[in-house]
């Protein structure tokens, strides 16, 4: 669940030192200067993909010839400002094919000062340009994972200043970059060079005078993530602030009547997850946030979480569970028996169907679950689902995107879980009596959460979306191997591009 949040504190009015924010509530871009497309690039704002509110900007452009879109506030030229927004790529380019940007600054002249841009390709990489040089950031962001870029500028000749902030973390900061002294007069966002892939959400963009230091004030109040159920991992969100940047956050976790009152700080709990415990059961839990800056710090409090319940029994046969709610190292862990996994070039602590999610860069990442006799049917039924979400494409047939699978048909046994060119999802089964696959279901590579199952029975195969049911008939016999199960990857090939989340296998 996603609980409702409410502000502890009416919502402050913007800060003097804010010259210019804009959440697209409007409904459009009438608080932009200027909104430029061309070809068939496209520039809209709508409700279907937000990060607050109802509303967000969406910005498209394709490799067609003459294809672009973005926008621009123009200002008073500002010597020293931080711009802030929250960004969600849905779409990039191939590699070596250009980038994309987030953040574009113009001088008074229309000249390019800073560009905040995701470099195209498989490594995620956040780089910054200025002066005519590109830089290399400690940041990174995968798609369809919302993102807060903070990026503050000071022209100073060749003492000008450019820091950058990803999730209120500092991933790059120079005080020796060449900008001149005109100082910045158009903040862009999208891109103004033609014909360069990208799919870009953006949301909550806000442009501040850094010369002027303020607090920090709390405009939307922190949420919850997760299921609240004992065991489940919530994560906790900043909200958004506005203030001085840059911001720095500090989380209490804290346990609560099941009416949401009287709530007591838990000890130890004070990072951005919380892993639900029995103590937990039958009350409620919300988190406080403390914001913080050189010009002071202000708290405030998410609403309450539903009321926490008991962790079910496992159901009938369920042999492996895996919730990849692990926020760091490299070992994912089985929470109903002993078959935990390695990581491998996998992201994790990433926003999850159910608490977080691991996610899969389409090059090298994949997980890897040693081989265990209970994790083969024989000639059993088997069930195991797994929760994805990806805008991606796979290549064309032969080629697909393994999801989850264990046995390789050259071992003469196998279950498998792919992702066909088509955006469906497709199950296979070998075994003794033969081979036998399904690819049904409707186009699920949309960027939303979307749960998968596979199933072989005496007499059927079936791929099961989100609830919905497609059958064959098939006779598959026992299905035993020594192989590893998968997932993320074919090891070597079929490389999985997205997020996966609560993974599971069930025999019987």
């Amino acid at each position: 669940m996603t609980a409702p949040s409410a502000p502890t504190a009416p919502v402050q009015s913007a800060p003097s030192s804010t010259i210019f924010s804009d959440g697209f509530e409007s409904g459009n871009f009438s608080a932009w200067s200027s909104v430029t497309t061309a070809g068939d690039g496209t520039a809209t704002v709508q409700s279907a993909i937000v990060r607050t509110g109802t509303y967000a900007a969406q910005l498209t452009e394709s490799a067609n010839s003459g294809s672009k879109s973005y926008v621009r506030k123009t200002f008073s030229a500002m010597q020293d400002l931080t711009a802030t927004g929250d960004f969600e790529l849905l779409q990039a380019g191939a590699s070596s094919t250009g980038n994309v940007p987030f953040f574009r600054f113009l001088d008074p002249s229309g000249t390019r000062l800073v560009s905040l841009y995701r470099q195209n390709g498989t490594s995620n990489q956040i780089f910054v340009n200025y002066g005519g040089t590109p830089y290399l950031t400690t940041g990174r962001l995968a798609l369809n994972t919302w993102a807060t870029f903070s990026v503050h500028v000071t022209t100073n000749g060749t003492a000008s200043t450019v820091a950058i902030t990803l999730n209120g973390a500092q991933i790059y900061q120079t005080t020796s970059a060449s900008l001149g002294t005109a100082g910045i007069a158009t903040l862009q966002i999208g891109n103004d060079t033609a014909a360069q892939v990208f799919g870009l959400v953006a949301d909550n963009i806000s442009v501040q005078d850094a010369s002027v230091p303020v607090p920090p004030s709390n405009t939307s109040p922190p949420t919850i993530a997760g299921t609240a159920q004992e065991g489940q991992t919530l994560t906790a969100g900043s909200g958004t602030w506005s203030g001085t940047q840059p911001i720095n956050y500090a989380y209490q976790w804290q346990r609560c009547e099941s009416s949401g009152a009287n709530c007591a700080p838990i000890a130890g709990a004070t990072t951005t997850t919380y892993t639900l415990t029995a103590a937990e059961v039958g009350s409620t839990v919300e988190v406080a946030v403390t914001a913080s800056n050189t010009a002071g710090s202000g708290t405030a409090s998410s609403a309450p979480s539903a009321v926490v319940v008991p962790a079910p029994g496992p159901p009938p046969g369920l042999v492996a569970l895996w919730h990849m709610d692990e926020t760091s190292g490299s070992t994912m862990f089985d929470s109903v028996g002993s078959h935990n996994g390695s990581l491998h070039s996998t992201q994790t602590g990433l926003n999850g169907f159910s608490g977080t999610a691991y996610g899969f860069n389409g090059s090298s990442s994949y997980l890897s679950v040693p081989s265990s006799a209970d994790l083969n049917p024989g000639s059993a039924n088997i069930t195991f689902t797994i929760h994805l979400k990806t805008a991606g494409t796979p290549p064309p047939p032969p080629a697909d995107w393994d999801i989850f699978r264990k046995g390789l048909y050259t071992d003469g046994a196998e279950w498998k879980m792919e992702f066909q060119q088509t955006g469906q999802a497709s199950c296979g089964f070998e075994g003794t009596s033969g081979y036998a696959e399904l690819v049904a279901g409707p186009a699920i590579n949309d960027g939303q959460w979307h749960t998968i199952s596979c199933a072989k029975t005496a007499t059927m195969i079936q791929v099961i979306v989100d609830g919905q049911t497609f059958s064959k008939a098939a006779t598959i016999g026992s299905i035993t191997n020594t192989t590893n199960v998968a997932i993320g990857a074919r090891p070597g090939s079929d490389w999985y591009q997205g997020q996966l989340d609560e993974a599971s296998v069930q025999i019987g």
